[in-house]
């Protein structure tokens, strides 16, 4: 019986968990470079938007936008995504969650000044290293093979699309 495995996890993850990759393939994985992100979850009494995804070009905020997921999925309460993508080894990647939380807070309520401390009912935020892969130019080229020389063992995680 053969077995299959299709790998979608974070490429510098999977690369420490298979001794057996060969040199070759292994290196043009390692060489994949990732930015992470830093992404608060609001769950609010009412909508900050009409809309799914809206990019900011405000000096006052960082982020580049926020994502209004309950304009694409209707939920109960509002939920909005405020991501912060940035090096790993930027010192403000490990910093307080508090203060993502409230800086986030403080983005919605930019775009939507209707939007008062009380209408939010809850927040949590997310760490991932590797959460974007940084696609230089001819980045498409220099990926390995979806299908590695490891019979059966198929790796693909944001890098490949």
């Amino acid at each position: 019986m053969t077995h299959h495995v299709i790998s979608t996890m974070a490429i510098p993850y999977v690369t420490k968990l298979i001794p057996d990759l060969p040199d070759a393939h292994r290196a043009k994985l390692d060489a994949i470079r990732n930015i992470g992100v830093v992404c608060v979850v609001l769950k609010l009494r009412k909508s900050v938007t009409p809309h799914f995804w809206v990019n900011i070009n405000d000096t006052r905020v960082e982020v580049p936008g926020i994502v209004e997921f309950s304009n694409l999925r209707p939920t109960r309460e509002r939920i909005v995504y405020v991501p912060l993508y940035m090096p790993q080894d930027n010192p403000k990647f490990s910093r307080d969650d508090a203060a993502f939380i409230e800086d986030s807070k403080n983005v919605v309520k930019i775009v939507n000044r209707d939007i008062r401390d009380d209408g939010f009912i809850d927040a949590t935020l997310g760490r991932l290293r590797y959460a974007q892969p940084v696609c230089e130019p001819g980045f498409f080229a220099k990926l390995p093979p979806i299908q590695t020389p490891i019979r059966g063992l198929q790796i693909a995680d944001t890098s490949f699309y």
